[in-house]
């Protein structure tokens, strides 16, 4: 008498299991996020803010440390500090244009932070706060408060 196993594979089954297997770990590393290697890099990204008392400007320095308004998270230091004059929209002339006035007492800043980053999502992280163009971010350093918006983002290296 021949014995028979209970359980019978060819090839086809076989290759359903490997192909079954293989969905399942690909899908686990898809959605935990492990499939990714973070390198941190050095960025620079600029903050604007808008119609800033001229004065304040004046209490920020070249290499303060920069931290996150709500955690106090590190973001990098002040690489450079750039001004302008302020203007805002006065009214429309005849031909419907749009006629701005400066403000002589403020001045739009551009301030421009140096820090090491990561890849996030599709843009890049400073100690766990996101950068990216056009997000509105909240910002001190001993002697500035402010909120802005990231208007620009540089990798270096």
């Amino acid at each position: 008498m021949k014995k028979t196993s209970p359980i019978k594979l060819n090839i086809v089954d076989g290759v359903i299991f490997l192909v079954v297997l293989s969905l399942i770990v690909g899908g686990y590393f898809l959605f935990t996020g492990q499939n990714t290697t973070e390198s941190t890099t050095q960025i620079r990204y600029t903050i604007t803010f808008r119609n800033l008392p001229a004065q304040l400007v004046d209490n920020i320095e070249l290499e303060h440390t920069v931290r996150s308004d709500g955690d106090f998270v590190s973001l990098g230091e002040v690489f450079s500090i750039q001004q302008e004059s302020s203007r805002v929209r006065a009214g429309f002339d005849l031909y419907g244009r749009p006629i701005y006035r400066e403000l002589p007492t403020h001045v739009t800043l551009h301030l421009t932070i140096s820090g090491q980053g990561t890849r996030h999502g599709g843009g890049h992280a400073v100690n766990g706060v996101a950068i990216n163009i056009g997000q509105e971010i909240s910002i001190n350093t001993p002697y500035f408060w402010g909120s802005g918006i990231i208007s620009a983002v540089e990798v270096i290296g």
